[in-house]
């Protein structure tokens, strides 16, 4: 067999075990996240569904998956620091738009259509804003846990009320997720956290886990909505 005229040189996993563990959850998220927005986009065919949600929340999620699949890449593969950098500039535009269709989200459940459509614009400059003006990095990741807790507070308030005033499974499922995203948060934010439970996890893979459990309930609410 002729050699080939250049070096091929195969991506390697990293060494960390907690950096494993993360890229793996991270994986996790992006498969659900991913499987989540086809399923919207699916049910935004069918004729009796809100095409507007189901789009708006199918692009949340896959922004969301998008975001963690880079961030797969950035924890699970051993990599120069600038070439990690470099992925966090994509990841980090990702999730920040996730946040900002999700309180968009949030906006055409618990006011109306048309705030949602108001609002959206300015949701999204902010992302593009925050992606620009502030740096998160794998090792500073809590710009963007401070923003993601802006958008968890105002979901708190839309669908807090809405649960008192009607206690719907639309918005208890939310109310649901955004605790549970909010925990992810704080777990997160947590410094040389480290649990052992057949892997070794450190915050940020802990952190994927919560938010998988956020996700699960998020997408129930989003569900409810629309059969609703």
């Amino acid at each position: 067999m002729p050699e080939l005229p250049f070096a091929v040189r195969l991506p390697r996993i990293v060494a960390s075990p907690t950096e494993r563990t993360t890229a793996a959850t991270d994986v996790l998220l992006a498969v659900q996240s991913f499987a989540y927005a086809a399923d919207l986009l699916r049910r935004a065919r069918t004729p009796q569904v809100d095409q507007g949600k189901a789009t708006l929340w199918a692009i949340a999620f896959a922004n969301a998956g998008s975001g963690a699949m880079l961030g797969a890449i950035a924890h699970g593969l051993d990599m120069s620091p600038r070439t990690n950098q470099r992925i966090w500039q994509p990841l980090r535009l990702s999730l920040s738009l996730a946040v900002a269709f999700f309180v968009a989200g949030t906006l055409y459940d618990t006011v109306s259509a048309a705030a949602a459509r108001r609002g959206l614009p300015f949701m999204l400059g902010g992302a593009v804003v925050f992606w620009r003006a502030v740096p998160v990095a794998q090792d500073s990741f809590w710009p963007f846990t401070l923003y993601q807790g802006a958008g968890m507070l105002v979901a708190l308030g839309g669908y807090g009320r809405q649960a008192l005033r009607t206690q719907d499974a639309t918005a208890l499922w939310m109310l649901a997720g955004v605790i549970l995203s909010g925990v992810a948060g704080a777990v997160q934010a947590t410094p040389d956290l480290h649990v052992t439970a057949i892997w070794e996890f450190d915050q940020n893979g802990l952190y994927h886990l919560i938010q998988s459990a956020g996700l699960v309930a998020i997408q129930r609410g989003v569900t409810c909505s629309l059969a609703g």
